[in-house]
């Protein structure tokens, strides 16, 4: 309830006298017959302006700390549409699951990247695997990103398996892992290799990964990585030097500190960062 009100505190700040009697009206009526709160969810944009909404920073923090994520940058009619899904009655968890999951079904290409981007704030977190899983899966670039950017679903509830698929998909289609959520943390040694052997499959064709790409292996330097650093080291490109630096500084395998030492007159004193961080 305290995540409801503070929705429709932010809402009261954004949303016209007009728009606000439609949505409260939908909601009056929903109590007695759910499926309006389904038609209101499409017919949304109809009734909600597009524009995007205002924050303030108490609003960003307690958004976060209520829900792990943060709804900058959302239009009006996609935080409308959270505060209608919002009001589906979660005592029942087959009815609940039934409904959203119609959604789901019935949804076009922009609702059901929506609905992707509201997983986090469902009830029964693990009955919606399969939907973000799908979403990882779709070779529709707006429903991937829902799933995979600023989204903490992933990181919570998936798997090693599906969340190194996830990881790599946003490598191979030349995205920036920079906004996936919970990286770090979710980090392994699995993921490190397949990011090694991804980047030698590019090596072969005369291409390269994204710099910022090597922070993921860099807590699983072996000897098989380490060879992968050396060659970021001898590469003419000043950012793949930089990740090959800070993979070794960030390293505790001593064959990385040695290799450090052995390029770091190269580099002086020049202070270098993942271009991710």
């Amino acid at each position: 309830m305290a995540f409801i009100k503070l929705t429709k505190e932010i809402l009261a700040l954004n949303i016209s006298t007009e728009e606000n009697l439609w949505l409260e009206n939908i909601i009056s009526v929903s109590r007695e017959n759910e499926r309006i709160l389904q038609t209101a969810f499409i017919a949304m944009p109809k009734y909600i302006k597009k524009t995007e909404i205002v924050l303030s920073q108490e609003s960003k923090n307690q958004f976060l700390v209520s829900s792990n994520f943060s709804p900058e940058g959302w239009t009006l009619d996609k935080f409308a549409r959270a505060y209608i899904l919002l009001h589906f009655n979660p005592e029942n968890e087959k009815n609940y699951v039934k409904r959203l999951n119609e959604l789901f079904e019935t949804a076009e290409m922009n609702e059901l990247a929506i609905l992707n981007s509201f997983i986090p704030l469902f009830s029964y977190p693990q009955n919606w695997l399969f939907q973000a899983k799908e979403a990882v899966r779709s070779n529709v670039g707006c429903v991937f990103d829902a799933i995979a950017f600023n989204n903490p679903y992933p990181s919570l509830h998936f798997d090693e398996a599906a969340w190194n698929l996830l990881v790599l998909k946003t490598i191979f289609c030349g995205k920036s892992i920079k906004n996936i959520y919970g990286l770090k943390v979710r980090s392994n040694q699995k993921l490190a290799h397949m990011v090694s052997d991804f980047a030698h499959t590019r090596w072969a064709i005369g291409k390269t990964i994204s710099p910022e790409v090597w922070e993921l292996v860099t807590p699983y330097i072996d000897n098989q990585i380490i060879k992968d650093i050396e060659k970021l080291f001898q590469s003419e490109n000043e950012q793949e030097q930089n990740a090959a630096k800070l993979s070794c500084i960030q390293s505790d395998f001593k064959p990385a500190k040695n290799l450090l030492k052995k390029y770091t007159e190269s580099f002086g004193s020049k202070e270098f960062k993942f271009s991710n961080q």
